[in-house]
């Protein structure tokens, strides 16, 4: 999915026909932990994602699952068996009135409430490790100390840069290619930087391992 999810795939048969063999591979080997049954349509619509996304770029722009979430909010609004559609539209209504769906105004697409900054569809913390690592356009990473806002009540972000990264793996392929870094602890560095939301690029979800740090960048883009 980290391939499929690449701007590199639009057009890019090479790239189309290896994800179809990862697919495949990894359907044949479903097969055979779980038994056949376990191999039901939705699991063979895998197969057709690299073409679709040949077509039409990568799987995130045309991906419904923004959707979905909202499926566990409309079902936990069902407490019984009669008349669910009645009781969904009355809960839902009932929610609305009351404002419990509505979201914090943001600024220019940014909110900030003490440790924690919304950007996009993406939420830092800079109280916790996991969730304090992004990167800017340029693929410099970074990981975030804190938050502040300045004169002009413009959001600060101020963090530490990694100085150099290396792949958590080379086979099948470099890591980085498909948005897995590893670094040193030691290279991160200890002068704090100061940036601006609008220099992010991409969040990283942070592992640590040993005497290092896994970064791992998630799917879903701003």
């Amino acid at each position: 999915m980290r391939i499929l999810n690449t701007d590199e795939i639009l057009g890019n048969e090479t790239l189309v026909l290896y994800t179809e063999k990862l697919l495949g591979h990894f359907i044949e080997m479903l097969e055979l932990l779980y038994g056949p049954d376990f191999i039901t349509n939705v699991v063979h619509v895998l197969l057709h994602i690299p073409r679709d996304c040949k077509r039409f770029g990568a799987a995130i722009t045309f991906s419904c699952f923004v959707y979905e979430t909202f499926n566990f909010e409309l079902c936990n609004n069902i407490p019984s068996g009669n008349n669910p559609l009645q009781q969904m539209i009355n809960r839902y209504n009932e929610n609305i009135y009351w404002g419990l769906y509505d979201k914090p105004e943001k600024k220019n697409g940014v909110y900030l409430n003490k440790s924690t900054l919304e950007v996009g569809n993406y939420t830092f913390r800079s109280d916790r490790t996991a969730d304090s690592y992004f990167s800017t356009t340029s693929k410099s990473h970074y990981q975030i100390v804190s938050f502040s806002k300045n004169d002009c009540g413009e959001v600060v972000i101020q963090a530490k840069h990694v100085t150099k990264s290396e792949p958590f793996f080379t086979t099948p392929c470099d890591s980085r290619e498909v948005g897995i870094y590893a670094y040193r602890n030691l290279d991160l560095s200890l002068e704090v930087q100061f940036l601006k939301p609008m220099d992010i690029h991409a969040k990283y979800y942070a592992i640590p391992k040993d005497e290092k740090t896994i970064l791992i960048e998630l799917l879903h883009a701003f």
